[in-house]
């Protein structure tokens, strides 16, 4: 007599962290409709999507952020945390260069810690995303700045990390 194949049970789980193909392919995603060079980029993420931009010195890590956050801004408000240049002329340039106007729905905020960063982000909500340039002013501990975004569930974070000369993050 031919043996019939035993198939094995789901899975199934109450957990937030585990969870079966088949419901996983039921879930609905709130997805931002990129184009362009964004989408062949990126994709379309998840409107609460979360990137590192890192790379050395002097190799456009700021100006790569602002162009995305002018795209960005497509999609709501944005708040573009220059946390390392502060107000100060050479922000002004490069919001110039890369084209984010007066009247653009760039927001520019140069807060120094998180607790500053949150009131700005607050003030300016609902937000489509947040740029912090950089996040080492801020913290050097994931995990509090995972707590951080996490108060912002609809918000995409875009993260500038700098690399010293020897490429170390």
């Amino acid at each position: 007599k031919r043996e019939e194949a035993k198939s094995t049970p789901p899975i199934r789980s109450n957990s937030k962290t585990v969870m079966s193909m088949a419901d996983l392919e039921k879930m609905e995603f709130d997805l931002l409709e990129f184009t362009g060079r964004w989408k062949e980029f990126i994709g379309e993420p998840q409107r609460n999507f979360y990137a590192i931009c890192y790379g050395k010195p002097k190799n456009g890590k700021s100006y790569m952020s602002l162009q995305f956050a002018k795209y960005m801004s497509r999609f709501g408000p944005v708040l573009y945390n220059a946390a390392e240049e502060g107000f100060a002329p050479t922000l002004r340039k490069k919001l110039q260069e890369v084209g984010i106007t007066a009247n653009s729905r760039v927001f520019v905020s140069p807060a120094r810690s998180l607790k500053d960063l949150a009131k700005d982000i607050d003030s300016h909500q609902p937000l489509s995303a947040v740029f912090v340039d950089s996040v080492s002013i801020h913290t050097n501990d994931n995990t509090e700045f995972d707590e951080f975004r996490r108060r912002w569930p609809n918000t995409a974070f875009i993260c500038v990390m700098h690399a010293t000369k020897n490429g170390d993050f």
